[in-house]
């Protein structure tokens, strides 16, 4: 969590880039997987875009939604502590954007 602001930066940097799926698709490491997935196919194989790109944007817009709904008091009798359970989902979206930024 002491990077999650720079993590945020570049996840929305690289969300923002308006043909990222047309370079994702068209990248080396995609016809690397292109030609596993579709092992003796004949010519050129048909191309199916990745999904990394929309992860990504998914994975932001949850990110922005996070931060941007207040939280509500749960009253629960004092068994859970709901700043605790809050940080564990913030922490679970940084370390989801870092691995897509990754």
């Amino acid at each position: 969590m002491d990077h999650a602001a720079s993590i945020r930066r570049v996840a929305r940097q690289l969300a923002a880039i308006e043909d990222l799926q047309q370079r994702v698709d068209s990248s080396h490491e995609a016809r690397i997987l292109q030609a596993i997935r579709k092992p003796g196919s004949r010519g050129k194989p048909e191309r199916e875009p990745l999904v990394w790109p929309r992860a990504l944007r998914e994975c932001v817009t949850e990110d922005d939604h996070f931060r941007n709904t207040p939280q509500h008091p749960v009253d629960d009798g004092g068994l859970d502590d709901p700043d605790w359970h809050r940080q564990q989902q913030e922490a679970d979206i940084v370390h989801r954007l870092l691995g897509l930024v990754g």
